[in-house]
C-alpha cells in the first residue's frame, strides 16, 4: 500500500492477534474522536505548530507471515520518532520540557472544547519541527 517500506508500529493484543477487525473499534473511535478534538484546538492561534494523531489502520497478516499469524488483525501506524510520554490517565504530567506543557494545555482545552464531556489524555508521542505527532490517545468520559 501507500505506506509500503515505511518504518511502522504493529500493535495487538496481550493474549495475540484477533480475526475480526470489531476487536478495534474503541481504539479507531478514540483516535477519531482525539482528531475532532486537537482540530479544534488547531484551529485556534494558541501556538505556532500542529498538533497531529496518527490514525492507526487495521491490517491483516498474509500468508508469509507465518502460519501463526496468517488471517490475524493488527493496528498499524507509522513510527514516531523520538517517543516521549507528556501526560497519562492518571494525573501524572511531565512539566520538565515545553511541548508537555503544551499537552497539559491541550488535555485542559479538550475538556472545555466538548462541553465537560470528554478530556483528551495520555498523550504520548513525538516532537518534529512542524509540530507534534500523538499515538494511542484517550478519551476519558462520563
Amino acid at each position: 500500500g501507500a505506506r509500503a517500506g515505511e518504518a511502522c508500529v504493529c500493535k495487538w493484543f496481550k493474549t495475540g492477534g484477533v480475526m475480526e477487525s470489531h476487536f478495534y473499534d474503541s481504539d479507531l473511535a478514540a483516535s477519531q474522536e482525539a482528531i475532532r478534538l486537537i482540530t479544534k484546538w488547531n484551529e485556534k492561534p494558541l501556538i505556532d505548530r500542529m498538533v497531529k494523531v496518527n490514525l492507526p489502520e487495521v491490517w491483516t497478516f498474509q500468508q508469509d507471515a507465518g502460519q501463526e499469524w496468517k488471517g490475524k488483525k493488527v493496528l498499524q501506524e507509522p513510527f514516531i520518532q523520538n517517543y516521549q510520554k507528556f501526560n497519562s490517565n492518571t494525573g501524572w504530567a511531565d512539566d520538565s520540557i515545553p511541548w508537555a506543557r503544551v499537552m497539559q494545555a491541550l488535555s485542559h482545552f479538550s475538556y472545555h472544547a466538548s462541553n465537560g464531556k470528554a478530556l483528551l489524555c495520555d498523550l504520548q508521542g513525538g516532537v518534529y519541527n512542524d509540530g507534534v505527532v500523538l499515538t494511542d490517545p484517550v478519551v476519558m468520559s462520563n
